[in-house]
């Protein structure tokens, strides 16, 4: 409060000597301001200054009085004990109470009958058929072809007498019977060919062929 005091002292003061005096004006001398001043203040200052402290007070009064919000605590109230339910004794000769409603038994739904020509024209049934599978072909019979045949040294000797001489040179195999090849005294002759008089070629094997001599199929091996 005493800065505040002083502050509006020196304001008056200030706005007095920067005043132009007037004929109406006073002169003062230099001991009279002091004796002014000494004397009392403006009366302004006492109304600055009460209003000063009351709201001083104010606010005190409001931050005194302030107290912290304290979230008030959720007591748990006990469960209530259950309560013994009194059961009334029932009465063996007392009557049913006839405002109670008996409950309806649940009724089911009635089909129909069906008439009996509808029953005689239901097509029967047929019986489940078993349907057998064609026993598996027997297996053909090997041919003579399918047959071993006979080497050249098998043959009779009369036989092999008759045969031209020859001599392998070599054979290529093939899947393909045109890609098949085999030399024979130095030509090459694929299968039926003929390679000498009632001599032909008809098939060439991996490490084998098949000469037929007139009617004698036999095999050569290289």
């Amino acid at each position: 409060m005493s800065y505040i005091l002083d502050a509006l002292r020196r304001a008056d003061a200030e706005r007095e000597r920067g005043s132009v005096p007037s004929i109406h004006a006073q002169s003062v001398l230099p001991g009279a301001s002091e004796a002014r001043e000494g004397r009392g203040t403006n009366p302004m200052v006492w109304v600055v200054a009460g209003l000063s402290l009351a709201l001083l007070a104010s606010l005190a009064w409001q931050w005194l009085g302030r107290e912290p919000v304290r979230e008030p605590v959720a007591a748990t109230e006990p469960a209530p004990a259950a309560m013994p339910v009194n059961m009334a004794p029932v009465n063996a000769g007392a009557a049913p109470d006839s405002s109670r409603v008996a409950p309806t038994p649940a009724r089911t739904p009635t089909l129909p009958p069906v008439p009996a020509t509808a029953q005689q024209s239901l097509p029967p049934v047929p019986a489940a058929t078993t349907v057998q599978a064609p026993a598996a072909a027997a297996k053909p019979a090997p041919t003579a072809s399918a047959a071993r045949l006979p080497t050249q040294d098998e043959l009779p000797e009369d036989l092999r007498r008759q045969i031209p001489k020859f001599a392998v040179g070599g054979s290529i195999y093939s899947e393909s019977a045109a890609s098949r090849f085999i030399i024979l005294n130095g030509q090459i002759f694929h299968e039926n060919d003929k390679v000498l008089p009632d001599l032909v070629l008809e098939q060439i094997k991996l490490k084998s062929a098949v000469l037929r001599f007139r009617n004698q199929r036999f095999t050569i091996s290289f």
